[in-house]
């Protein structure tokens, strides 16, 4: 689905809709909070958190904007972060020779998850990397 671009208010994502495994079908919409910078403690806190319950009346609000009719049974709300990587493309690499990692979504990884997600799985598993893609791009740069 598009990510609509408005007002700084409305900006918005929302992921396509998902059937869970019990037959429920989940719509996503996430905000992105630019400009905030957090310490590594301030986010620790954040992801043992129920996330934004306040915020999540906004998001609902937006997604009934967007998708008229929707009907909504019930909400949750999850904790979740922005990470910029200074070339501004995930990485998607080993860190040791028993470590790799997938991390960097520079704002668009919820809409890309599944192919970063192959991506990452690819190189685990040892399979060649996509040639359409530029392997340095997803380099990890050490700093």
């Amino acid at each position: 689905m598009p990510s609509p671009l408005s007002d700084e208010d409305r900006h918005c994502f929302v992921l396509p809709p998902n059937r869970r495994p019990d037959g429920a079908v989940v719509v996503k919409v996430g905000v992105s909070h630019q400009g905030r910078h957090l310490t590594a403690t301030q986010i620790g806190d954040w992801f043992r958190s129920d996330g934004d319950p306040h915020g999540a009346g906004h998001q609902l609000e937006l997604l009934r904007d967007l998708l008229p009719g929707l009907e909504v049974i019930t909400t949750s709300t999850v904790p979740c972060v922005t990470t910029y990587t200074s070339s501004g493309h995930p990485v998607v690499d080993g860190l040791t020779d028993r470590v790799s990692a997938l991390l960097g979504g520079n704002g668009y990884a919820a809409k890309c998850a599944p192919a970063l997600g192959e991506l990452a799985a690819g190189r685990l598993l040892g399979e060649p990397w996509p040639t359409e893609l530029d392997r340095a791009l997803f380099a990890h740069a050490p700093a």
